[in-house]
């Protein structure tokens, strides 16, 4: 049945908020009044509709988008090879060492040519 749109609000009561609703969101919604009914912009106006009930942003609270993952800033890289190449208190050896067990080529070796110790 094509629905005019005067009546629209009527329809997007009755199967969103209605007894036959639920608030059930914009896909169920939609679902349903297709099921018997047609009219220009139906997705929109759902989606429009379930936007503003208050019932169903009462029950859902804001929506908060989450950022990226955080990043170490480019600054930051010569000081992590320092923490990474130093000898640790608690465990007596590097960090690289404890993890590959073998010590990091710093840059000075790989210029020098000298070997890393052991």
């Amino acid at each position: 049945m094509v629905v005019p749109k005067a009546k629209v609000p009527d329809v997007l009561q009755l199967y969103h908020s209605g007894c036959s609703g639920g608030h059930l969101g914009v896909k169920r919604t939609l679902l349903k009044i297709r099921e018997r009914f047609y009219w220009v912009h139906c997705r929109d106006d759902v989606d429009d509709w379930c936007r503003k009930c208050k019932s169903c942003a009462a029950v859902k609270g804001p929506q908060i988008r989450s950022r990226g993952a955080l990043k170490h800033a480019l600054h930051i890289q010569p000081f992590l090879l320092s923490y990474r190449s130093a000898v640790h208190e608690s465990t007596s050896v590097t960090p690289a060492f404890a993890n590959f067990g073998r010590e990091l080529r710093l840059p000075a070796d790989l210029i020098t040519g000298i070997p890393p110790c052991k």
